[in-house]
């Protein structure tokens, strides 16, 4: 049980320089800013967006862009804008974040204070405007004709058709240039520059992982590839780069954006973590019962998902779920095993969602409320974090007859030899009741204080009643109980 602070770096740092009316680098950082971090029980930092893009040019290319500028800055102007993070030159820190060296050196900064570093690692395209195209074309797909029957797909460089990064549902990215996987080249230079940030980083967030499986990148350019030369190769990108970075790092940790129910495939291919996109979409969507059955019945996944309720991605919590469903559903993804993502902004509750290619957004004020109450789940947290042993999940029952409201409740036990930690949610708009029949071995005692960190109270139950009928609890609609039990006398 992780966690995981997402930080969008160029935006952050545009925020500190002018909270510190100073001009800095990341590395300039005060180590009040990455305590503050620390203390709330982040162990990860992902410093999402560090390398090097090109400049944005005419924003004509793209003009969504501009509502979406309006919406999130109404004010901004062209230096408001930079290029996409996703969209790199080269694996070479960012002019506007620092300097060569920067990042060993904030690395081992980070690592003074308990805190490991993730960076991005792009395996499927680099920028259209990487200077690679003029010095090793051969890593993209390309053709020297235009292939006119898929011209959308490709931009000209003046020598060669240069294929765009592509996810095969969509169109496009048509700031990108595809690298081909499926050259053996193209391949060894990803591995290199992933022993690059090895020595940079404590791990990578790999940006949609599962395009360069073999079988999904044949689908999309195996019409071509095939007829160039290139065939299938016999082993995954995945399993041969994991394999050889860990050789030489093996605490490096690998994190997996995928979608489309290959998570299972990549943790087999050796990744530490995979995104966990089907319990964010199930938070949505679905009530108690299917959540709890969905992460009881993919258990083994779930012991290396990172789960999310907001990230770069998605649209802020706060706007998709509400306050209060948004705690309880943070409380859920965050009590399990694994990892969790928390984006930057998503505890004070930020509404607006941050374009990438903006160096800064329109001022919010701090919701405290909901803030206070993250910070009494962090604690929470912490507290499971310095004394956890086991987990298991717990048996749900009726309250009483023809009361179905139990299916509304999910519960799980964290436990030691001297206390356990009881998290029990109502994840519906209704009222709900239910029986919650805990382990026998630790009902030893002649009664148990139920400390309620959240709720602030105490309930004393006696063991033999919670033996013989359970702990009955009552929660108004996505409310929640993080218990706190000491198993011996105080």
């Amino acid at each position: 049980m992780e966690l995981l602070y997402e930080i969008n770096a160029r935006l952050w740092l545009t925020e500190l320089k002018d909270k510190y009316q100073d001009s800095l680098f990341l590395i300039d950082v005060p180590d009040d800013e990455w305590t503050t971090i620390r203390n709330k029980g982040f162990e990860w930092i992902w410093l999402m967006g560090v390398w090097e893009t090109a400049e944005v040019d005419d924003l004509d290319r793209y003009p969504f862009l501009k509502s979406v500028f309006d919406e999130a800055l109404p004010t901004w102007q062209k230096p408001d804008t930079v290029g996409s993070p996703y969209s790199i030159m080269k694996y070479s820190l960012n002019p506007y974040l620092g300097n060569k060296g920067d990042l060993a050196e904030l690395k081992s900064k980070l690592n003074s204070f308990g805190i490991k570093l993730i960076l991005d690692f792009i395996p499927n395209h680099l920028s259209y405007l990487t200077t690679y195209l003029q010095t090793n074309v051969d890593y993209f797909i390309h053709s020297k004709t235009e292939i006119r029957e898929r011209r959308k797909l490709f931009f000209h460089t003046g020598t060669n058709y240069i294929a765009m990064g592509k996810d095969p549902h969509f169109d496009p990215w048509t700031d990108t240039s595809q690298l081909n996987i499926f050259n053996e080249k193209t391949r060894l230079f990803m591995i290199n520059n992933l022993r690059h940030i090895a020595k940079h980083a404590d791990g990578v967030r790999c940006d949609m992982a599962m395009l360069v499986l073999n079988d999904i990148f044949n689908s999309t350019w195996g019409w071509l590839l095939k007829k160039q030369g290139f065939l299938i190769p016999q082993q995954e990108f995945w399993s041969i780069a994991i394999q050889e970075i860990k050789s030489e790092f093996p605490e490096f940790t690998f994190i997996a954006e995928v979608y489309w129910n290959l998570e299972c495939k990549l943790q087999d291919l050796g990744f530490d973590y995979t995104y966990d996109k089907r319990l964010y979409d199930e938070l949505k969507n679905s009530t108690g019962a299917n959540i709890y059955n969905y992460i009881n019945r993919n258990f083994p996944f779930q012991e290396k998902a990172m789960r999310f309720i907001e990230n770069h991605d998605e649209e802020r919590a706060i706007k998709v779920f509400g306050s209060q469903k948004s705690l309880a559903a943070f409380v859920i993804i965050s009590t399990l095993p694994g990892m969790t993502l928390v984006h930057q902004g998503q505890s004070i509750g930020k509404t607006v969602k941050a374009p990438l290619r903006l160096l800064r957004i329109k001022d919010e004020n701090i919701d405290r409320d909901l803030n206070a109450k993250y910070e009494i789940i962090f604690q929470f947290l912490s507290n499971i974090e310095s004394n956890v042993s086991k987990f298991s999940f717990i048996k749900i029952t009726q309250a009483w007859a023809y009361n179905d409201s139990h299916y509304n409740i999910t519960s799980w036990i964290w436990r030691t030899k001297q206390k356990f930690f009881l998290i029990v949610v109502n994840y519906s708009s209704i009222m709900s009741q239910a029986n919650l029949k805990l382990p026998k071995d630790i009902l030893v005692q002649n009664n148990l204080i139920f400390s309620d960190k959240y709720g602030e109270k105490e309930y004393i139950r006696d063991c033999k009643s919670l033996i013989e009928e359970g702990l009955f609890v009552e929660l108004k609609p996505y409310n929640f109980h993080l218990f706190e039990v000491n198993l011996k006398p105080l």
